[in-house]
């Protein structure tokens, strides 16, 4: 893996390492509710930025 010689081969290791894990990933609970969990979480943010 350390004789990369360009781009292209990075994403092929990466596609066929993400295609090999694939099927061990669990889809996450409650995934469409992600959107209002970023959202809390940039408040937070600004609010502490803020003080």
């Amino acid at each position: 893996m350390k004789c990369w010689t360009n781009s292209d081969q990075r994403y092929r290791w990466v596609a066929a390492s993400l295609l090999e894990a694939e099927p061990r990933m669990r889809k996450v609970d409650n995934y469409e509710r992600l959107p209002l969990l970023q959202r809390a979480i940039a408040t937070a943010v600004q609010t502490q930025n803020f003080n």
